[in-house]
């Protein structure tokens, strides 16, 4: 009763979120995936729609797994490029972190180079996870864990996940009683 659960609109990436109306941002376990979107490239071993596919399995097997355990969470996919990012002269796909642009648009002997990326990566199939923001984490609340953990790395490791696997890594959430 009261939990709002559903694809949330806007952003870069679908995204799926399951917590109780009114519900804090911060309370939120996070999972972002960024795969490989880019059409026709000739950069990867794989089809590009396999990426779709993956991620999109992903997804539904996480929430799947983190409703039944009463976990409020929200799963993006791709959900856009790192903070302080902005497009890059509007190539799709390309973004310069922002100070730097500003810097340079002010300056024309800035001694530093700018900073650019793709988004998403070419061949990425990245699994991060954010936890709730506390203070101390309390026993059986996932203790020990930074805010935010990199749960798979194609592009470090090179091997295609086995989505299934991936999705049932998180442990469980501490009983209801504190426990």
């Amino acid at each position: 009763p009261g939990l709002q659960a559903g694809l949330v609109p806007g952003g870069a990436g679908a995204s799926y979120r399951a917590c109780p109306r009114g519900f804090s941002d911060k309370g939120l376990v996070r999972i972002d995936v960024e795969y490989h979107a880019i059409e026709g490239t000739f950069h990867t071993k794989y089809e590009t729609g396999r990426y779709l596919l993956s991620a999109k399995r992903f997804q539904e097997l996480l929430v799947e797994m983190l409703c039944a355990a009463g976990v409020y969470h929200e799963v993006r996919l791709n959900p856009g490029p790192p903070e302080g990012f902005t497009s890059y002269h509007n190539l799709q796909g390309w973004y310069q972190h922002s100070d730097i642009a500003e810097k340079r648009m002010k300056s024309r002997w800035a001694s530093r180079p700018l900073k650019r990326l793709m988004y998403p990566r070419l061949g990425s199939f990245e699994v991060r996870v954010q936890f709730p923001h506390v203070r101390h984490r309390p026993r059986g609340s996932w203790p020990g864990l930074p805010h935010e953990v990199e749960v798979f790395s194609k592009l470090k490791r090179k091997v295609w996940p086995k989505v299934r696997e991936l999705a049932e890594w998180l442990p469980p959430p501490p009983p209801a009683g504190g426990g």
